[in-house]
């Protein structure tokens, strides 16, 4: 059941088990000046348009923003592409069906 997953994925993020970088201030200020002003982009954007039907923009924008860095982490840098492959595109295109609620196209 959904409330079984959601349970364990807030016990494993809980803080507690999250690692904390050494130097927080570098951190932060990466935070502050890239990540903030790129999700509150981002929100705006799926908040600007009601078609897309997002119900929560703050959070489809760290999903959107989350699962391309995670791509880029497994693929790129942790040299994952030959053991996990996808395409980007299709990545991209499940990402924003999924976020907007929109079937995938048929292969009619």
């Amino acid at each position: 059941p959904l409330h079984l997953i959601q349970m364990k994925a807030y016990q494993h993020f809980h803080a507690e088990r999250v690692p904390r970088l050494r130097r927080p201030n570098l951190a932060q200020t990466f935070v502050r000046e890239v990540q903030k002003p790129l999700l509150e982009r981002l929100a705006a954007y799926f908040e600007s348009r009601p078609q897309l039907n997002v119900p929560d923009p703050t959070v489809a924008a760290r999903m959107f923003a989350g699962t391309l860095v995670h791509y880029l982490l497994v693929q790129k840098v942790m040299n994952g592409d030959e053991i996990l492959p996808l395409e980007s595109d299709r990545l991209v295109d499940g990402l924003v069906r999924m976020l907007t609620s929109q079937s995938p196209p048929s292969d009619e």
